[in-house]
């Protein structure tokens, strides 16, 4: 039997996809604003001679702006990570910590936003019966309804796909992917990954990123952790 393990032996990342709409005369302004933000914050490069695209390095998070100058449009990706899933609290924290640099940089330059979605994946290393007992878990006692969207046998691996949606109270529905890659030997690399809308961008950012962090930690904890402990 493997040792007892916690949430300490998980990597997590959280993430936010929302796209803008500013005016087509204003996108190299916002994308010199991220610059000037965030230049203190890590790594940054932006496209030239027209500054249409930014991307922001950290060693606990990562930003890519891209827009379309004809029209406006632009997209923005916020990932952070740690690789202890039991500092959830902190990477809420950090989240919401790149989302208001961000929304300062942009103050004044976007005239909305749509389509916002937040995702929260768990990644760790388990023994391939417990990486297949996930998915039965989450099937049964969560109410997910899963299919496999994706097989591959590759040479030294397998790689099974398991995409599909779970509802939570209220109608909620959060699109979950369980990844399964089986290694030539008794282990295999197991994400899970949660993805649910955004009702509201930025004002809900924090409340919706502890909802998700706390249900993907319930999934964990009950399908892998008990699994495991003496």
């Amino acid at each position: 039997m493997e040792l007892a393990r916690g949430l300490h032996d998980f990597s997590i990342q959280l993430g936010i996809d929302v796209k803008l709409v500013l005016s087509p005369e204003s996108v190299e302004d916002v994308c010199y604003s991220i610059f000037a933000t965030f230049r203190s914050e890590g790594s940054i490069a932006v496209s030239k001679p027209a500054c249409i695209r930014a991307v922001v390095y950290s060693p606990n998070f990562e930003l890519r702006f891209f827009a379309r100058p004809e029209t406006g449009e632009a997209m923005v990706t916020l990932y952070t990570f740690h690789e202890d899933a039991s500092r959830a609290r902190e990477i809420v924290r950090k989240l919401c910590r790149v989302v208001n640099l961000f929304t300062k940089a942009t103050r004044g330059f976007v005239e909305g936003f749509s389509d916002a979605r937040m995702s929260v994946k768990i990644m760790t290393t388990v023994k391939r019966d417990v990486a297949h007992h996930v998915v039965e878990v989450v099937s049964r006692d969560f109410g997910a309804s899963l299919r496999v969207s994706e097989f591959r046998d590759l040479d030294d691996s397998k790689i099974k796909v398991f995409s599909g949606f779970l509802t939570r109270s209220g109608s909620q529905c959060v699109s979950l992917r369980i990844v399964v890659i089986e290694k030539r030997s008794r282990y295999a690399s197991l994400s899970i990954t949660l993805e649910t809308p955004l009702p509201s961008f930025p004002q809900s950012v924090e409340d919706a990123a502890c909802s998700l962090v706390g249900l993907a930690k319930a999934i964990v904890d009950y399908s892998i952790l008990s699994n495991l402990r003496f």
